[in-house]
């Protein structure tokens, strides 16, 4: 994943992925993670939640990703 040098910590679950900062300056900031499709089909990226730890009230959001895998060509095509 890339946090823009944010040292986040990354936690992999069955479910979701968590991010977690430690601080985090006022403005914008960004975080992406690579996904690797095993298998075609439709499926969606839940939207992004975000909230700070010790103050609730300050919260982002993301919209939802929809994706499309198709099947891999076959060989020489």
């Amino acid at each position: 994943y890339h946090a823009n040098g944010l040292n986040a910590y990354m936690e992999l679950r069955d479910d979701r992925v968590s991010l977690f900062v430690r601080r985090l300056a006022r403005g914008r900031h960004s975080l992406a993670y690579r996904v690797r499709a095993e298998i075609p089909g439709r499926f969606s990226a839940l939207p992004t939640r975000a909230s700070a730890m010790y103050a609730p009230e300050l919260r982002a959001n993301s919209d939802e990703l929809k994706l499309i895998i198709d099947d891999k060509p076959p060989e020489g095509e």
